[in-house]
């Protein structure tokens, strides 16, 4: 199999800035980390897209994220049902623990896909708007709670549960969320404010942020580092 490197792509250049905008966290931190899945096959069937796996290429490339991934003890993986998530999860794992990284797979978790959407309106939707647009339109209220969980109400449960959804609340380490493009577009602009400017996450790419004091977030987001205030509804989530 061919030797690969992070040069080959852009996509794997920007998941290498990730992996090394990680590393500069505070190590007494709890970092979270949203992730989109490796590259996958594209059949352009949007109504079948949960079908679509990862390519070889997107398989060595999971393995080599894991690898490479910062020392951060202790590591939990959670990802999106659809089986390209799971396919990167196991591929990032199997990487860690090829370097002797203490990790857990915690599985898939409900807020990494599910926005409570009726399928056929989701799809008739994305085939008339660019998916960034989708966004902004689901975040003005444009479309009924009939069909759609409000923008606000979504983000909020997944603050929720992605930050408080363990058992165990650690005060360090590190939880992957592995998803999609859609939902860390929705995460990132929910949560931060951030628009996509046309720009949606590539193959193993996404943002990472912890908490720091006095209600302010530190977020690794397109490869800079960038002060957040914490949302005035998660101070009282957290």
């Amino acid at each position: 199999m061919k030797e690969i490197n992070w040069s080959d792509f852009e996509w794997t250049q920007k998941s290498y800035n990730l992996l090394k905008g990680i590393e500069k966290f505070p190590k007494n931190k709890k970092i979270i980390v949203l992730l989109r899945h490796s590259h996958r096959y594209e059949s352009g069937d949007l109504m079948n897209h949960e079908n679509d796996l990862l390519t070889p290429i997107g398989h060595q490339y999971a393995n080599l994220f894991g690898k490479h991934f910062p020392q951060r003890d202790p590591i939990r993986v959670y990802h999106s049902k659809v089986m390209r998530c799971k396919e990167t999860a196991d591929g990032i794992i199997n990487g860690m623990k090829e370097t002797n990284k203490l990790v857990e797979m915690k599985g898939d978790l409900e807020v990494l896909y599910d926005i409570k959407v009726q399928p056929d309106v989701f799809y008739r939707e994305a085939n008339k708007y660019p998916l960034d647009q989708l966004v902004y339109r689901w975040a003005a209220g444009l479309y009924s709670e009939e069909i759609i969980i409000s923008f606000q109400k979504y983000v909020k449960e997944a603050a929720k549960a992605i930050w408080t959804f363990n058992e165990k609340p650690m005060n360090s380490g590190v939880d992957i969320h592995v998803s999609h493009d859609f939902i860390l577009a929705c995460l990132r602009f929910g949560w931060f404010g951030f628009d996509s400017n046309g720009c949606l996450p590539t193959y193993l790419t996404g943002f990472a942020f912890t908490f720091k004091d006095e209600g302010n977030i530190q977020l690794f987001d397109f490869d800079q580092f960038k002060k957040v205030e914490t949302p005035h509804w998660w101070n009282h989530q957290i």
